[in-house]
């Protein structure tokens, strides 16, 4: 998806820096700028500063940084097609300046202009070439477009320059554990937990890569950490009670879905799975969603062979496989049950 774009890019970006005039000189302050320096501070409400901003670019149309606050102003009160004209116009003015690429990187992924923010992040790594943190945003940017192999060597790159900062290494786990590399994975969410020993995301996240290396001993705390937050993390928890023959899973599943924050599809099937029901109404749970019948899919194939029934499981899976949404662009997780799926159909070759 990203790869043309990529490719050209690391052709142009060298020329266009070369060519961009880093000479802008801010203007001083005017008393309208004071004004709305203030009005930032205080965090007023967006139209009011949407208002003063469009009064003073009008007035100072050569003003970078009036520019950009009025691209933040507007993307801020939800025009984001008038935010990036406004920050493009900033960046027309003093190219060289990493706030105003900062700024509208933010709104482009905000409105889907991928180009446009792997573009800033790419001219502020040009500049900053170790900067992890844009490093791991640009990685991010590359992930949810499905740009793996791009988005692991920026996050490498990130984690080369010492940098343990927690979205780092959990995203970078949940890349390592998205290309089958669990060990690499748990590595990352440990690093996490050496500081913090009770950070529930990277507890969840080391239980998923630890279920995924069937290690369901060492999973099954890690999970049941996050059962009362997450649903997928109550799920999960279930099955690992479940692999470990715990007779009472299904109970605590039940119960632990219904602590959650807000009530979840899932809490149905704990119940649906509790009483024994057939496939055809766990699956009508699940409705039409492709994410949903892709997790029903896996919860069945592993209570398949927590029973030790590897036909029924393999079948649960292979369908699954074929099932789940691929493209993490348009799933919202399914794509961990489809790897955990992937890795059960290959120990059982």
């Amino acid at each position: 998806m990203l790869r043309i774009l990529i490719l050209c890019l690391a052709l142009t970006t060298a020329g266009a820096a070369a060519a961009q005039r880093c000479d802008y000189r801010q203007p001083p302050p005017s008393e309208a700028m004071a004004e709305a320096e203030k009005m930032r501070k205080e965090g007023s409400a967006p139209f009011a500063l949407i208002m003063a901003m469009r009064e003073i670019t009008k007035k100072e149309p050569d003003n970078a940084l009036a520019w950009r606050w009025r691209g933040e102003a507007e993307a801020a009160g939800g025009d984001l097609r008038s935010g990036l004209e406004a920050t493009t116009k900033a960046i027309d003015l003093d190219p060289c300046n990493l706030a105003t690429r900062v700024a509208r990187a933010a709104i482009a992924e905000r409105k889907g202009e991928l180009r446009l923010a792997y573009g800033d992040y790419t001219a502020i790594l040009a500049q900053q070439p170790r900067n992890a943190t844009f490093l791991r945003m640009r990685g991010d940017l590359l992930m949810g477009a499905a740009e793996f192999t791009a988005a692991v060597t920026d996050y490498d790159a990130a984690l080369a320059t010492g940098s343990e900062d927690e979205d780092l290494l959990l995203n970078h786990g949940g890349m390592m554990q998205e290309l089958g590399r669990f060990k690499d994975a748990i590595a990352d969410y440990n690093r996490i937990l050496a500081r913090d020993k009770d950070n529930v995301e990277a507890l969840v996240a080391r239980g998923y890569s630890q279920f995924m290396l069937a290690d369901y001993a060492a999973a099954e705390p890690d999970l049941a950490s996050g059962a009362t937050l997450n649903a997928n993390a109550a799920a999960w928890t279930f099955l690992a009670r479940a692999r470990l023959g715990k007779a009472d899973a299904a109970r605590a599943f039940v119960e632990a879905t219904k602590k959650l924050p807000r009530p979840s599809w899932i809490g149905v099937v704990a119940e649906l799975l509790e009483a024994g029901a057939a496939d055809e109404r766990i699956f009508a749970a699940a409705g039409d969603d492709a994410e949903r019948r892709c997790d029903v899919f896996f919860y069945l194939g592993e209570l398949a062979l927590a029973k030790n029934d590897k036909t029924r499981a393999k079948d649960m899976f292979e369908k699954g496989a074929d099932a789940c949404p691929k493209d993490p662009i348009r799933t919202n997780g399914s794509l961990r049950e489809y790897v955990a799926m992937t890795e059960e159909l290959k120990r059982m070759k």
